[in-house]
């Protein structure tokens, strides 16, 4: 008998580019729990890519194996404290 163990999916904790007004890891946007967005990884370095998404530009830390010009489906999993998105 075979068993599956489910593998988790890869996560985005995002951080802007240009900080806002509020704070420097405040990101603004206007994005739902559950909502799916599509992006493009614009840069990778370590740990970290820089998504393009609606001609905005922000940085998120993250462990998934993605390449350059990469384009993602991503969920919105959490707004606070900070933007969270998963593939």
């Amino acid at each position: 008998m075979e068993s599956f163990v489910p593998v988790q999916p890869a996560t985005f904790s995002v951080n802007p580019v240009t900080p806002s007004q509020k704070s420097a890891d405040a990101v603004q946007h206007n994005l739902q729990p559950y909502q799916v967005v599509q992006a493009t990884v614009a840069e990778k370095g370590e740990g970290r890519v820089l998504l393009e998404m609606d001609g905005k530009q922000m940085w998120a830390q993250s462990k998934a194996d993605v390449k350059t010009g990469q384009q993602l489906n991503l969920q919105v999993t959490t707004t606070e404290p900070r933007l969270q998105l998963r593939v």
